[in-house]
């Protein structure tokens, strides 16, 4: 019950008014960062629901889309559209691809209070077409454990209690040890294997709207997917002293190939 207070208090929906108890757990934007290259991340997907922006995604197969379990907890897939091949997610661009999800499913250990398991796969109802600007994204294997830089993306706010980025954004990050991270938010939430986090020494970071969006690790030419935007500090969005944490695909890698069939595995 306390954990659950905390997060009440401290944490912002990403479900616009609703309280997840998570930072919406990031349902903003990237802090710190730069505007992307239309094209420039072929994985990311924006997820509508009833017409607006929820969170993002990452493309995982032709028909399989990876987020955040609570951008799906509680919504209905009737209402639920993937847009790839989108920049600016508010208007209609020429090669944007909008599909309808036929289903979701969530991870079985995914718990709103502790904010675990926070890890989904869509369904498309149709597959998404070959184009320059979709791509799928490979996951890590499963226990593997990643470090160093990485890329941060998605759309949301431009800054605390800011408004909201149409375009995608990008920013460079730095992923932190587990025990760094546990030794943060030891007395907020429990920092647990499904869970790694990255942040700036300079505020950089997720936001509120980002929630769902992959984490890269890689180089360029061989990105996979280390991470989905999961949670952090109510109004601190990007502060170095308050880390962002993703959900950790590689701890749940196996689960994610048996729901997702045909993902590649990086490592």
């Amino acid at each position: 019950m306390k954990v659950l207070l905390v997060l009440l208090v401290v944490v912002a929906a990403a479900y616009g008014g609703a309280i997840p108890k998570l930072f919406a757990p990031m349902n903003g934007r990237i802090i710190g960062g730069t505007q992307a290259t239309p094209g420039e991340f072929p994985m990311i997907v924006s997820l509508k629901y009833m017409g607006s922006h929820r969170c993002g995604g990452g493309i995982l197969t032709t028909t399989h889309i990876l987020t955040a379990a609570h951008c799906v907890d509680g919504i209905s897939a009737s209402g639920l559209e993937v847009w790839a091949a989108a920049h600016n997610q508010a208007i209609q661009e020429p090669d944007q691809q909008r599909i309808p999800a036929s289903g979701f499913v969530m991870h079985p250990s995914w718990n709103p209070n502790s904010i675990d398991g926070d890890v989904a796969i869509i369904t498309l109802s149709r597959p998404l077409m070959p184009h320059d600007k979709v791509a799928s994204i490979s996951i890590p294997a499963q226990g593997h454990e990643p470090s160093g830089a990485v890329k941060n993306i998605g759309w949301g706010l431009t800054s605390n209690g800011g408004s909201v980025s149409n375009v995608l954004m990008k920013v460079d990050i730095t992923l932190k040890t587990r025990q760094e991270c546990q030794s943060i938010y030891q007395f907020i939430n429990p920092i647990t294997a499904g869970m790694v986090c990255a942040g700036g020494t300079t505020a950089a970071g997720s936001c509120n709207g980002d929630s769902g969006s992959p984490l890269l690790c890689g180089p360029e030419t061989s990105r996979y997917v280390c991470g989905v935007v999961s949670w952090g500090i109510g109004g601190q969005c990007g502060a170095p002293q308050y880390p962002s944490v993703f959900a950790n695909p590689a701890h749940y890698s196996n689960w994610i190939v048996q729901n997702a069939p045909g993902t590649v595995v990086a490592n």
